[in-house]
This record gives C-alpha cells, sequence and structure tokens, in this order.
C-alpha cells in the first residue's frame, strides 16, 4: 500500500504537470487577442503620418505652382518692356528694317528665356528648362488664340494683361511638368489648351468672315 501510495504520490504531481502543461501552453493565446484588437488602432496611427504626407505634397504642388505662376508674371512684364524699348530704339517705320527689328526681338527673348530658366531653379521650381519651354509653347498657343481679342488702348492694361498671360503660362507649364500630378489631369489640361487655336479660328471666321 506503500508502494501504491508513493506511486499515486508520484502519478498526482505528474498529472498536475501535465494538466497544468497545456495551460501554460495556452497562456500566451490570451495577450495574443488584444493584439489583435489593436492591430486596427496601430494602423489608424500609422494613417495619420500617410495623411499628413499627401497634405504636405499637395502644398508642395501649389506652392511650385505658385512660384512658377510669380516668376513667369514678372518674366512677362520685363518682356514687354524690353521689347517695346528696343522696338522703340531701332524705330522701324519700314519693311526694309523688318528684319533686323525682329532680330533684336527674338535675342531679347531668348535671353529671357534662358534668365527663366536660372530664375526658376533659383525658387526651387525643377526642372527649370522643362517648364520654362513648356511656358513658352503655352505662350504660343495663347498668343495665336489672342488674335480675336481686342488690343488694349492703355499701356498699363497692356503691360498688366501680358504679365497675367505669362504667369497663367507659368502655372500651366509647372501643373503640366510636376511629376506627381495624375496623368489624365495633366492630358485634359494640355488637350483643353489646344482646343483654343480652333475656337479661336472660329471665332474670327464668324467676326470677319474670312
Amino acid at each position: 500500500m506503500t508502494g501504491q501510495s508513493e506511486q499515486t504520490g508520484q502519478t498526482e504531481p505528474t498529472a498536475r504537470v501535465e494538466g497544468t502543461a497545456p495551460a501554460e501552453r495556452a497562456a500566451p493565446t490570451g495577450p495574443t487577442a488584444p493584439a489583435e484588437l489593436t492591430t486596427p488602432a496601430g494602423s489608424a496611427v500609422r494613417a495619420e503620418p500617410t495623411a499628413a504626407a499627401e497634405r504636405a505634397v499637395s502644398a508642395g504642388r501649389v506652392g511650385r505652382i505658385g512660384r512658377a505662376a510669380v516668376v513667369c508674371g514678372a518674366v512677362g512684364v520685363l518682356w514687354w518692356a524690353t521689347v517695346r524699348l528696343a522696338w522703340a530704339g531701332v524705330g522701324c517705320e519700314d519693311w526694309g528694317c523688318l528684319a533686323p527689328a525682329v532680330g533684336v526681338v527674338v535675342v531679347l527673348t531668348l535671353a529671357l528665356l534662358a534668365g527663366t530658366v536660372l530664375a526658376l531653379e533659383r525658387v526651387g521650381v525643377r526642372p527649370g528648362w522643362r517648364v520654362a519651354l513648356t511656358a513658352a509653347g503655352v505662350l504660343v498657343v495663347l498668343r495665336l488664340a489672342s488674335e480675336v481679342l481686342p488690343s488694349w488702348t492703355s499701356q498699363l492694361v497692356d503691360a498688366a494683361t501680358t504679365g497675367l498671360v505669362f504667369a497663367g503660362a507659368g502655372a500651366l507649364a509647372a501643373f503640366i511638368t510636376e511629376a506627381g500630378s495624375p496623368g489624365r489631369r495633366r492630358l485634359v489640361t494640355a488637350l483643353a489648351l489646344m482646343a483654343l487655336l480652333p475656337v479661336a479660328l472660329a471665332t474670327s471666321v464668324v467676326r470677319h468672315g474670312i
């Protein structure tokens, strides 16, 4: 009986150990439930920096467009003033001096275009050469489309209009050349800009009967 009791005494602790072993193995499953519950909270916490980063990127895009508009607007006023001074200095009144006068205007335009690239790079609108060339293309389209508009008699209004047109071209160029901008929006903007030419031509035909 003593042997049996000893065996019983030996078996009882063993039973306890074997009984408690699954409980110990199951114990780690307790903390995992809160961990799974905290996972959505963790993802929400991680989503906050993502939203802040998106707002920062959007603000950077708007700032880039604004800086490009300011630089191109200032260049537009400067171009208007220098071209008028150069044209007045040449004093072209007949067809014989037209070629030299146009040559001076072209040289001034190219010089200001190079200065625009440097100014855009200086204010952080990069690549400046791409933005400047795109703005020049936009200006060509706007210039052709503006043929149907009446000319301004006031020099102040003419200078202000030139500055605004250059600023708009710079803003559009910065938006089109922005790497992070949606491609569909850039395509729609470019198509809408090109659509100004047939609209201007149709307006001219209706107005002048050409």
